[in-house]
């Protein structure tokens, strides 16, 4: 509240604007100018209007990095990598998709199998469908099996792309 030395009565200038802001208690208020120092002259006035500097969702720079950490962190303790969540080309995103599969599901998948052999009493197997997540460096290996002198039934069989030649 402004320090002019009036003393609210009815011919005090400031006195509606001392009024106003003790209703508002603490909300949003939209005040003329004081740029004219409230008649005290411009000697008096501050350098700038009131003018909004953070109001609403627009959280500062080392929050928003906090929050980035954050969320890559959870992905991190939950066996996934954050580069699948990340504006990346497609060559990393299929990357990250065939690290998480081969490095978190496919594992998982394991114990999972393992605890319902135990469970069950019967031979429990889990098939996911993950030929395709790798498919250049396993053509890239069979033909390099091939090139080497084994049958090409073989040398897909060995990186999983057919079941093992009978």
């Amino acid at each position: 509240v402004p320090q002019d030395g009036g003393d609210g009565e009815d011919e005090d200038p400031l006195a509606s604007l001392k009024m106003d802001l003790k209703n508002a208690r603490g909300k949003a208020m939209l005040v003329e100018t004081v740029a004219s120092g409230w008649g005290e002259g411009r000697t008096v006035a501050p350098m700038a209007d009131w003018k909004q500097q953070r109001l609403g969702p627009a959280p500062t720079e080392p929050l928003v990095k906090l929050a980035q950490q954050a969320f890559e962190r959870i992905l991190a303790a939950a066996g996934t990598p954050a580069s699948m969540f990340a504006d990346a080309d497609g060559t990393a995103q299929r990357e990250a998709l065939r690290r998480w599969h081969l490095g978190t599901v496919l594992p998982l998948a394991r114990m999972v199998e393992h605890e319902l052999t135990m469970k069950l009493g019967a031979e429990v197997r889990l098939k996911f469908d993950s030929y395709a997540l790798d498919m250049v460096s396993r053509a890239q290996v069979v033909s390099k099996l091939v090139q080497a002198g084994v049958d090409i039934g073989v040398a897909m069989a060995a990186v999983g792309v057919t079941r093992e030649p009978e």
